[in-house]
C-alpha cells in the first residue's frame, strides 16, 4: 500500500474517532495541497457514512447493552439518549437531517433510531445524504480559507499529521473550553488528580526527609495502616462506644456471610430499641462511597442484598448539623487539640412548579458542576416536578466528593469541645490523628460539648475538610492539607522512634487492590 492508500485510510478510521476534526484536517489538507482533493473527499464520505451505519446496527441489534459495552455507561448518556428517542418518535428524518450539524446530538440521535427499529435503507440514505453536503461545506470553507490565506495554507503543504494533529487539538480545545472556563476559578471542583498533585509532592518531600514513603502508617498503632486505608469503620467505633457510650450511636456489623442479613439488621435494631430510618454503610469506606439512609424495611432489604461486603448499620441522627473535628496529639504530649474544624452544608434545591429536578440541577451554579454524582442519585426521580418552596435535599453524606459544601467551621471551637475530643482521643490506645465526624441538633449543643454524635472516626487519611471551603482561597487549601501531612510524618516518626514499624508498600498497595475490589459492589451514596 502507497502513502496516499495509508494516509486516505488513517482519515477514514479518523472520522470513527472525531468526524469533525478528521473532515476538517483533510479539508485543509487538500486546500493546502499536501493531497488531493477528490480522494480525500471520498475518504471522509466513506468514514462519516460507515461511522453512522455502524453506531445504528449496535443500537438496532444489539440493544442498550451492546451500546453501552462500546460507548461506556453513564447517567448523561443515558439521559440524552431518552431525550432523543422522545424527539426522534416525533420527528424521525428531521432529527436525523438536523443532528447532522450539531454535534453533540449526533451520537445519541443515530443510537435512538436504532433502538426504535428505524427502516436501515431509509437511515442509510438519509445519512449518506447529510454526510456528503457536511464534507462538501467543510471542504468548500477550507478552500476558500486557502484562497483568503494562501501563504498560510502553502506553508501546510506536506506536513499533513500536524494538521490533522492540530485540528484534533482545536475541536477538542472549543469543545472542552466551556467546561474548563466553568471550573477554573473553582478550584474545589478540580480533578482530583491535578488538586492533590502539589500535595503529593509535598508528601514526597517529607517521605525523602523522614526516610520512609509509608510513615503515616505508624501515626495511629491502634489502625490498620494507621488509617490510610483498610481500617474496620465498626471496630473503631465500637472502641469508641466504649470509652463514650453517650456519644456513639448504637452500630452493628452486619457480615457479609450473614444467612440473613435483614434479620440480622432487626435484630440489632430491637435491641436497641430503634426504628426505621437507619444508617447502612460499608465497613470499608472512603469519601461517603456506599453511604445510604434506609427509611424501610424494603429499601434496607434491598441495599443488603446488593451490597456483598460488610456493612455498619447504625443509628440515624437526624442532626440536622454535621461538622468534621480535625485532632492532632503528638506521641508523649499530654494534650491534643482540635486543629481545623469543617462545618458541612447539604446543599437544596427548591421547586418551583414548572422545573425538573434535573432541570434544577443544571440550572443551579454549584450543583451543576456536580452534576454527574447528583444525576446519578436522582436517576429515578430527574423527571419530578417539584411543588412549589418544596426542599430538595441533594446530599445525605457528609461528604464534599458525594456533593457536600464544607466550610471553615472554628467558630463552633470552644475549649470545652476541645477538652471532651481530648478527652475521648486519649481513651482510644494508639490514636493520635485523625477527623471525627460529629452530628449535633444546635451550634450550641456543639460548643458547649452538651449533645453530639460521633458518627465516624478517620484515621490519618482523614483530611482536615475545612481545606475545601473555597472562600478562604487555594493557597489557605494547600497551607491546610500540607501541614496535615507535616504532622502525620511528624507523629508517625515519633511513633516509629517508640517502636512502631511503618507498613510496607506493598501492604498499603495490597490494601488498596482489596478495597478497590470491594467498591464495586458499593451503591449510589445518598
Amino acid at each position: 500500500m502507497d502513502a496516499l492508500a495509508w494516509h486516505l485510510a488513517g482519515i477514514f478510521f479518523l472520522t470513527w474517532l472525531s468526524e469533525d476534526a478528521a473532515v476538517l484536517g483533510a479539508a485543509i489538507a487538500a486546500a493546502s495541497g499536501a493531497l488531493p482533493a477528490a480522494p480525500c473527499f471520498l475518504a471522509c464520505f466513506g468514514g462519516l457514512w460507515s461511522g453512522d451505519f455502524l453506531l445504528f446496527l449496535i443500537a438496532r441489534h444489539g440493544g442498550r447493552p451492546l451500546a453501552e459495552r462500546f460507548l461506556g455507561r453513564g447517567v448523561g448518556l443515558s439521559l440524552r439518549l431518552e431525550k432523543s428517542e422522545a424527539w426522534f418518535r416525533k420527528r424521525g428524518i428531521l432529527a436525523l437531517v438536523i443532528s447532522r450539524f450539531i454535534p453533540g446530538l449526533r451520537l445519541t440521535t443515530f443510537l435512538a433510531a436504532g433502538f426504535l427499529k428505524m427502516n436501515a435503507l431509509l437511515f442509510a440514505i438519509v445519512t449518506g445524504v447529510m454526510a456528503a453536503i457536511w464534507a462538501v461545506l467543510i471542504f468548500a470553507l477550507a478552500r476558500e480559507m486557502g484562497k483568503a490565506a494562501p501563504a498560510a495554507f502553502e506553508a501546510l503543504r506536506g506536513h499533513l499529521y500536524l494538521i490533522m494533529g492540530g485540528s484534533l487539538l482545536a475541536l477538542g480545545a472549543i469543545h472542552l473550553l466551556p467546561q474548563l472556563v466553568s471550573r477554573l476559578f473553582r478550584w474545589e471542583f478540580w480533578p482530583a488528580w491535578l488538586f492533590y498533585l502539589p500535595i503529593a509532592m509535598r508528601y514526597l518531600s517529607l517521605a525523602v526527609r523522614h526516610g520512609s514513603l509509608t510513615l503515616p502508617s505508624a501515626a495511629n498503632p491502634c489502625m490498620k495502616t494507621g488509617g490510610l486505608i483498610g481500617e474496620s469503620k465498626f471496630e473503631i467505633l465500637r472502641e469508641l462506644r466504649a470509652i463514650a457510650p453517650e456519644c456513639v450511636p448504637p452500630t452493628s456489623l452486619i457480615e457479609a456471610e450473614a444467612g440473613d442479613r435483614i434479620a440480622a439488621l432487626e435484630t440489632f435494631m430491637v435491641s436497641e430499641g430503634m426504628t426505621y430510618p437507619v444508617v447502612l454503610k460499608p465497613d470499608l469506606g472512603f469519601r461517603g462511597s456506599g453511604f445510604r439512609i434506609a427509611r424501610t424495611r424494603e429499601q434496607a432489604n434491598a441495599y443488603l442484598s446488593a451490597v456483598s461486603v460488610p456493612v455498619i448499620a447504625q443509628r440515624y441522627d437526624p442532626g440536622p448539623c454535621e461538622a468534621g473535628l480535625f485532632y492532632c496529639r503528638l506521641p508523649g504530649e499530654e494534650r491534643g487539640k482540635i486543629m481545623a474544624i469543617t462545618e458541612k452544608v447539604f446543599p437544596q434545591l427548591i421547586g418551583d412548579g414548572r422545573s425538573s429536578i434535573e432541570e434544577l440541577i443544571l440550572a443551579d451554579d454549584r450543583a451543576r458542576l456536580q452534576a454527574t454524582i447528583l444525576l446519578t442519585r436522582f436517576h429515578e426521580r430527574r423527571t419530578e416536578v417539584p411543588l412549589p418552596g418544596e426542599v430538595i435535599r441533594l446530599v445525605e453524606a457528609g461528604n464534599h466528593a458525594q456533593g457536600c459544601l464544607f466550610r471553615d467551621g472554628m467558630h463552633l471551637h470552644s475549649p470545652v469541645l476541645e477538652e471532651r475530643i481530648d478527652s475521648i482521643s486519649r481513651g482510644l490506645s494508639g490514636f493520635f490523628i485523625g477527623r471525627y465526624d460529629v452530628r449535633y441538633a444546635t451550634p450550641e449543643d456543639l460548643i458547649t460539648a452538651r449533645a453530639f454524635s460521633i458518627i465516624e472516626l478517620n484515621g490519618v487519611a482523614g483530611e482536615p475538610t475545612s481545606a475545601y471551603d473555597a472562600s478562604k482561597g487555594i493557597s489557605a487549601a494547600f497551607g491546610l492539607l500540607f501541614r496535615h501531612w507535616e504532622l502525620a510524618f511528624a507523629v508517625g516518626s515519633a511513633n516509629r522512634a517508640a517502636g512502631h514499624r511503618p507498613d510496607s508498600i506493598a501492604t498499603i498497595l495490597r490494601e488498596y487492590r482489596a478495597y478497590a475490589r470491594l467498591k464495586r459492589s458499593h451503591p449510589v451514596a445518598d
